[in-house]
Formats: C-alpha cells, sequence, structure tokens
C-alpha cells in the first residue's frame, strides 16, 4: 500500500529549533508492507486546491489530509512581530514581507512598523524559492529571514562583513548540509546526518547578485515549484556562504 499525505508543517514534519524531524508521521507509518509520500509543506493552510489537485494525480492507495493549523494560528504573527522589533533594534527599517494567504491580517504592520508587504499569488502552489523571486532586486547587503523564527538573543547586526547562512550544532538526518573544518558548509548524503538548518542569511553584494540569478534560473523550471529557496545558494557540493 502505499498513502499520500498531505498537508502542513505537522506533515512535513518541521522542527521549531530548526530543520526537520526525522521520525515525521509519514515515516512512521512506513513498514515493508507500506510507503509513504509525504506531501507536507511549511505554511500551508487549508487554501491549496491547485497544489493539492496536483498532489492526488500520484500514484497511491489512500490519503491522509492534515490541514488548519495554520488557519488557526496566530504565532506566526507574533514571532514575525519580534522579528522585526530586532530589525529596529539594530537600525534596520527597510523591511519587506512576503505574504500570501490571509495576508489582511499583516496588513497592520504597515502602520505599525513601517514595513512594506508584498503578495505572493503563488502562494499555494510554489514553496518560497518563489517568494524570495518576488523580492529578489532588494537581497543586496540584507537579511532573509523565515517569519517563524523564535531568536531569544538578537542575530542581526547593522554592518555585516561576509554573508552566511546560520545552522545548528543540533543534528538533523533531514539537512543536507554540514559545517565542515573549514567552516564551510558542504553537502552530505541523503540521511547521513547534517546541521540543523535554521534558515536565517546575510547576503553581501556579490553573493546577492549569484544568488538572483540562480532564483531567476531556477524559478523557470515546474520542478523547483516546491523548492525552498536555499537552492540558490549551493554550487556543486556546497552552499556559496
Amino acid at each position: 500500500m502505499k498513502i499520500l499525505c498531505f498537508g502542513d508543517s505537522n506533515t512535513y514534519g518541521y522542527c521549531a529549533k530548526g530543520g526537520r524531524i526525522e521520525e515525521n508521521y509519514p515515516r512512521l507509518r512506513e513498514s515493508e508492507y507500506c510507503t509513504t509520500i509525504n506531501e507536507g509543506v511549511c505554511g500551508r493552510t487549508t487554501h491549496c486546491l491547485q497544489s493539492f489537485i496536483k498532489a492526488i494525480q500520484q500514484p497511491h492507495d489512500l490519503t491522509i489530509l492534515m490541514l488548519g493549523t495554520n488557519d488557526l494560528s496566530a504565532v506566526g504573527v507574533y514571532s514575525l512581530e519580534r522579528i522585526i522589533k530586532q530589525l529596529h533594534e539594530v537600525g534596520i527599517k527597510e523591511i519587506y514581507v512576503v505574504v500570501g494567504f490571509m495576508k489582511e491580517k499583516y496588513e497592520y504592520l504597515i502602520d505599525e512598523y513601517g514595513v512594506e508587504l508584498v503578495v505572493n499569488a503563488d502562494y499555494a502552489a510554489k514553496n518560497n524559492l518563489h517568494s524570495v523571486k518576488l523580492v529578489i532586486e532588494h537581497l543586496e547587503n540584507a537579511y532573509i529571514i523565515p517569519c517563524d523564527i523564535w531568536c531569544d538573543r538578537n542575530p542581526f547586526h547593522q554592518h555585516e562583513l561576509y554573508s552566511w547562512y546560520m545552522v545548528s550544532d543540533l543534528v538533523d538526518n533531514d539537512s543536507n548540509v554540514r559545517v565542515n573544518r573549514k567552516m564551510e558548509l558542504v553537502t552530505v548524503p541523503e540521511s547521513s546526518g547534517g546541521n540543523a538548518m535554521i534558515g536565517i542569511c546575510y547576503l553581501v553584494k556579490e553573493d546577492a547578485d549569484t544568488v538572483a540569478k540562480r532564483i531567476e534560473e531556477l524559478c523557470k523550471n515546474q520542478r523547483y515549484d516546491g523548492a525552498f529557496w536555499e537552492e540558490a545558494l549551493y554550487n556543486k557540493d556546497r552552499m556559496i556562504v
């Protein structure tokens, strides 16, 4: 039997400490008699008909649908407010927030914090690679930040000397990067374990130009509709940052 598991971050296996939980519920259902297809996407809401129709075209025997958390939860808004305040603390006021479903609940941020909202009309069918493409002209000397990250201590600075991508010391078997002895982020074989990916990144001009070109290329290929923006950071066997 093959089971299609369609849902949000609970299906995907998102870990609040960064990265992905190896023993997510679709994987726990697998056995010698059963395989699963994990169609979980972080942030997905019930307004995802196009993605659902596309997913169920895959050959399978049973569908498990698990959605609704992101329609009800306001945690993302509170995390986003905290990130904005931390950016303001270090003097960063030019902030762009890419939104999709229920974008109206973020509109108060315009008056409250002076941010600019950018609407991703394809939020239900495409992952955040396409969200970053919408603000591609603002990547130079800038942070790229997931809105659901919670940092106890402010990780931002008014000036950064070089590009970087934040990972943790936690081992995540679903991460495909690790820090080597030269402090480079290099790729590792699938399921061999890497450093949990937190998702915060800073790009200086030279690297931002490279990433922008890469994003443009990837977004032309439908194979990357479900891709995370980090795909644009890879150059052969390592990240460019």
